[in-house]
């Protein structure tokens, strides 16, 4: 039996005020799109590394923004810290429009002219969890000396930040099929590059020294973060059987002899 994809009581609609939760698996790979009026508010709202404050664990925030922040980059702020507080509230049946306007006390007509639409927070706020998500992994890596070690890193990394973050990896999870990603999936994508760019520098001494079996990196990324990501998923379904921390215990090796190359 397949397992339920991760819900909350309630239902959605695929329209501008409601976020689509028919989720069947993570997001690797996007459809080309545009991202209209929010060409840059990855670089104003996300930042680098250096910019960015995670919050504790538990906190319904996201990320802050550098300061001095301009009274623009404030109501993006307050309407994204909204909206994960929404999200983690109510689920996605709740994750409305009204809601985070009255969650937020920022106008209609400013999320608009902000965002362009609710579609647009929506997108802005997956790129954000999904960004920190990959910060994880991409850190869990760089703590690493070998290959081994590494893909062992990659895989708990994911794992620890879902436990830690269970609302963000709901909504990631959940918006595999979401209105929003179509329209807005190119700027999406131009977030996720730089983590799955370090990713790919990552992996490529070891490709070339033959300690990675030498695929196609987006195979590889599948090989090495998709069991953790579907345990991810059916954790948030509340799937039987299914437990973090055992993932955690099982996984890593059994994902390292999947993508071991001859001299590993």
């Amino acid at each position: 039996m397949v397992p339920r994809s991760p819900s909350v009581p309630g239902t959605a609609r695929s329209r501008s005020s409601t976020l689509n939760v028919r989720a069947t698996g993570p997001v690797i790979a996007l459809p080309s799109g545009t991202f209209g009026k929010l060409e840059s508010l990855s670089r104003s709202i996300v930042g680098t590394d250096a910019s960015r404050q995670r919050a504790p664990v538990g906190s319904p925030s996201i990320s802050t923004v550098a300061a001095p922040q301009s009274r623009g980059q404030r109501t993006i702020r307050r309407l994204l810290d909204a909206a994960m507080r929404t999200y983690e509230r109510s689920g996605p049946a709740g994750f409305t429009m009204t809601a985070v306007t009255q969650a937020s006390g920022v106008s209609v007509g400013s999320l608009y002219h902000h965002f362009g639409s609710f579609d647009g927070l929506a997108a802005t706020l997956y790129a954000e969890c999904m960004d920190d998500l990959l910060a994880a992994v991409v850190a869990a890596l760089g703590r690493t000396r070998t290959a081994r070690t590494g893909i062992a890193a990659a895989v708990t990394g994911y794992l620890d930040w879902a436990g830690a973050n269970r609302a963000r990896a709901h909504l990631i999870h959940a918006s595999a099929y979401a209105a929003f990603l179509p329209e807005h999936a190119a700027r999406i994508a131009a977030v996720k590059a730089p983590r799955l760019a370090a990713v790919d520098a990552w992996l490529r001494p070891y490709v070339a020294a033959g300690q990675i079996v030498d695929l196609p990196v987006p195979l590889l990324e599948m090989l090495v973060i998709g069991p953790a990501a579907e345990a991810t998923r059916r954790w948030l379904a509340g799937a039987p059987g299914v437990d973090l921390d055992d993932a955690r215990r099982v996984l890593p090796d059994r994902v390292w002899q999947s993508v071991r190359g001859p001299a590993g």
